[in-house]
């Protein structure tokens, strides 16, 4: 499997747009360039799954990413990040227990959505768990 990714631009404050950005370059290293020069940017990689939202823009569901804002059937909201041991739900609510991303969504089909990420959405952010 080829790994996705998409680039938040902190400058820009937007994702990079591939038609204006076309030298990114993800090196072995984690780090990115551009050219020659060491954009102010943020790697996010695609978890390889889909959240149960099907719409015209996204039939097959919308792609899951690191940094997405994900919220469950039971209406609980976690922050999408990388465990040790794969990808994790992280709670944003105190007293919420970490999930794992892959047995949500594939062992018990109890699907949730994306809502946004934490680069367009900071404020749903203001009572995160900082436990990693």
């Amino acid at each position: 499997m080829i790994p996705k990714f998409r680039v938040w631009d902190i400058d820009e404050n937007e994702y990079a747009d591939a038609r204006r950005r076309t030298q990114l370059v993800l090196r072995p290293s984690g780090k990115v360039t551009e050219g020659s020069t060491t954009p102010n940017v943020i790697v996010e990689f695609s978890t390889g799954l889909r959240d149960k939202k099907r719409t015209a823009e996204f039939p097959e569901g919308q792609e899951i990413f690191q940094d997405d804002l994900y919220k469950d059937i039971d209406g609980l909201l976690f922050r999408v990040r990388m465990k040790c041991d794969g990808w994790g739900l992280f709670p944003v609510a105190p007293g919420t227990p970490v999930r794992s991303l892959y047995w949500h969504n594939i062992c018990v089909k109890t699907w949730g959505e994306v809502i946004g990420n934490i680069h367009e959405h900071p404020e749903l952010l203001k009572d995160e768990q900082n436990d990693s």
